[in-house]
This record gives C-alpha cells, structure tokens and sequence, in this order.
C-alpha cells in the first residue's frame, strides 16, 4: 500500500462535508507497515478522527476497547491475520462499521473471498490514489449512514414491541404472585397461581430471545455491546439460574483456568448462548445432581478457548440423553455461535459426563 504519502488537495476538502463531520467519523486504518498508518493518520486527521493498527489483533483489540468505527480499511497481506479473516471479525463483532480492503497483484485470487468471509464494501487496488480514497471514503460514510438509520428504525419497533409485551406481563406477574403469597387463599389456588408466574416467567424469557434473534436476523444488530471479563460472565450465569437449581435442588459451580481470568467477551450475546444451555442442561439432569462449568484454553489449538460443562449425577451408572432446545433457541444459539465463529458440541452417549463444549476465539 503507497498511498500513504499521497495528500488530499485542499480543492477536494468541501466533497468531505457530511452529515456526522460535526462528529469527526472515526476511520481506522490496518497495515502492518508502520510508514504506511503514519501516512494515511497524517493526511486524513484534518477531515476524521483517524486510528492506525498495525495488524488485525491489534485493531480487533483497540475496537473492542474503544467502540465501533464508521469505516475500517484494512490491507490483505498481514502476518498475524489476513485481511479477510480480520474483516469477518470485523462484521461479527461491529456490522455496521463499513469495511474496506486494499489487495495487490498478489491477491488476485483472493477478492471474492474476501467479499464472501467480510462482507466488503469496496475493493481498492494498490497503489491507490489520494482521489480515489477521497471517493471511496465518502462512499462509505453515507452507507454507514444509511445503515445506521435502519438499525435505529429497527431497534424502535422492537423496543416498542418489548414495552407492549412487558406491560401486561408484569400486571400478571405481580397479580399471580400476590395471589401465589396469600395464606388466606385455599393451597390448590396459590399452586395454580405458582405455575402462572413460572409460566409468564418463561414467556417472558421467550420473548427476549425472539426480540433478540430477530435483531440478529434482520441486521446483525449489536447495538448494546458491552465487553466483560469471562469469568463474572459465568458468575451471573450462575445468579440468573439460581431460582432453577433450588427447584432441582441442584449445584452449579465455575472454574476458569487462571490465565484466562482477564478474557473478556461480548456480554449481550454470550449471556444468550450460556444461558439457554445452562438452563437445559438444569432440565436434563436428575435431582441432586451437581454442574461444572470450567473454561480452559483449547488443547488442539492455539488463541481459541473452551467452555464445558459438566455432571457429577447420584447414580454414576445412568446415561444423560443430549440437550433438546426448542426450534427458536436452537437457531438463536447456532447464529451466535455463528457471530462468534464458535463451535458447539452437545452431549451424546459417548461422553455422557459432558453436557456441552463452546470453543471460541480470543
């Protein structure tokens, strides 16, 4: 990539006016040359708020830092990561963010690959023109423009469905439990009143999920990211699922390795996925049974980790049968796992003492 000492003429300045420079859009540039980010920050800070990352690791970790960018353009030949693996990255963790890649004559097999894995918005062939990136970056401001007035229009109509279910929900959540509470009511009707509040608890549950796997299916939507270390991740697990392990009168504990202990992950999504399976795995075994959940780094490959559970059940000799999930949890967890580029495998007879194992990339 050359294009790093071209300079875009004052003349071409008025083709930058747009609706969010008030807000200095941030641009990052991905190069593992170090003349070529100084360059590209140096001729394009008077008109963005411009980052540089030496490499895809390093952009992937500065992003999750500080938050989305409007547009990232990234070169295809990197040591640590290629440019379409980073952008797939990119578009899993941060849709909206318009990608760029910049590809030689080296890559010429390498274009639609990196359309199809980074959802790329423009191809850019080097060496590349001041005028030409002047272009292309307008290009991509007004997409993501536009993409974020759909997600906002979206995410409006599903918060409006959410407020209208929730009301009634609570009214008959508070009312069943009220009734659930009184002594002076005959026991036949606070159990029956019991099971409305289990009930409107996990149609309750349903609907996020729903509301959840339609944001992801309509436009990947991640609009609420928010990064939290593993570890207090697996800790909340255990706080939302406690209701459930009294009723089985199960245990659930945690355990991650203690290098991994400062992994941090996307907080809305994996909740989702851990608390789907947790909850199954409570359903599927017998009473007084006791659950492991241990993250540890994944023994085959390097920058990947593992999250298994396990049980410990009173008789060592009955065989589990596989987690079953409904049709929409299903889909809802394959699709994070999808965004995650994890690997689910569920329980089967041959390793009866493992419920499931998720293994994600770090």
């Amino acid at each position: 990539m050359n294009i790093g000492a071209q300079n875009i003429q004052q003349s071409s300045t008025e083709s930058f006016e747009h609706e969010n420079l008030k807000q200095r859009p941030r641009i990052l540039f991905v190069d593992d040359e170090i003349p070529i980010v100084l360059g590209l920050k140096r001729n394009l800070r008077q008109h963005f708020e411009v980052e540089g990352a030496l490499g895809g690791r390093q952009a992937l970790d500065m992003m999750k830092e500080t938050g989305e960018f409007a547009v990232v353009v990234s070169d295809m030949r990197m040591p640590d990561m290629d440019g379409a693996t980073f952008l797939k990255e990119v578009r899993n963790l941060f849709p909206a963010t318009v990608r760029i890649m910049l590809t030689g004559d080296q890559d010429r097999d390498t274009p639609q690959e990196a359309i199809n894995r980074g959802g790329v918005f423009r191809l850019l062939h080097k060496p590349c023109g001041a005028d030409d990136m002047e272009k292309i970056l307008l290009e991509a401001l007004h997409e993501y423009d536009r993409v974020k007035d759909q997600r906002k229009r979206i995410e409006k109509l599903l918060h409006s469905f959410e407020n209208e279910m929730a009301t009634p929900l609570h009214i008959l959540l508070e009312f069943s439990d009220q009734w659930a509470s009184d002594t002076h009511q005959p026991e036949y009707v606070r159990d029956y009143c019991r099971t409305i509040c289990d009930k409107v608890k996990e149609l309750s549950e349903q609907t996020n999920r729903f509301l959840t796997f339609m944001s992801l299916k309509d436009y990947q939507s991640r609009a609420s990211t928010q990064w939290l270390e593993l570890p207090l991740l697996l800790e909340i697990i255990c706080d939302a699922v406690r209701g459930k392990l009294v009723s089985r009168d199960c245990e659930l504990s945690t355990h991650a390795f203690s290098d991994l202990e400062g992994l941090k992950v996307e907080f809305r999504s994996m909740h989702m996925i851990l608390s789907i399976l947790v909850s199954a795995a409570i359903e599927l075994v017998p009473s007084n049974s006791r659950l492991q959940l241990h993250i540890g780094p994944n023994i085959d490959e390097q920058q990947k980790v593992c999250i298994r559970l396990n049980a410990i059940v009173p008789d060592p000799e009955l065989r589990l049968p596989a987690i079953s999930l409904a049709q929409l949890e299903q889909q809802l967890v394959e699709q994070l796992c999808d965004l995650h580029s994890g690997h689910l495998e569920l329980s089967d007879e041959d390793n009866n003492h493992q419920i499931f194992s998720l293994t994600l990339k770090i």
